[in-house]
């Protein structure tokens, strides 16, 4: 199977685990979906990390802020990558409106709550199986 095969099958399995929540998605899990099918769309498949920025006040945060704050957490964490972060910073930029600002620092990184982690750490090991596997 295909690198890009493996990816949508693990971005499914993640997917799977949202839906079999009965909740209805939270605006921070909208925003994670968005932010991988990103990373999908755009082929970055080498991605080792992946570090959204919690709120405390989560109700009154918009998709579009969390998703632009988790964005410049990843960016943050992944500062080595830059080219490709660029490419996927602006193809972001165009799922927004062109007034969404957001900052983020190093006192705003916080422990995730446990269900988004739980997700995210599967993520995190569904990418490194396809960074680990060599290309069929």
């Amino acid at each position: 199977m295909s690198n890009l095969g493996r990816i949508l099958c693990a971005v499914l399995g993640l997917f799977h685990l949202l839906s079999a929540n009965p909740v209805p998605s939270s605006k921070l899990q909208i925003a994670i979906e968005e932010i991988i099918s990103e990373l999908v769309n755009n082929k970055i498949t080498h991605k080792k990390c992946f570090v959204p920025t919690p709120y405390d006040d989560e109700e009154e945060a918009s998709v579009e802020e969390i998703s632009c704050r988790a964005f410049k957490s990843l960016k943050h964490v992944c500062a080595s990558e830059r080219k490709n972060l660029r490419l996927l910073n602006a193809s972001l930029i165009t799922m927004f409106s062109e007034n969404v600002e957001c900052s983020i620092n190093n006192d705003e990184q916080k422990d995730l709550i446990s269900v988004i982690e739980d997700l995210l750490t599967f993520f995190r090991a569904q990418m490194r199986k396809l960074v680990m596997n060599p290309k069929h």
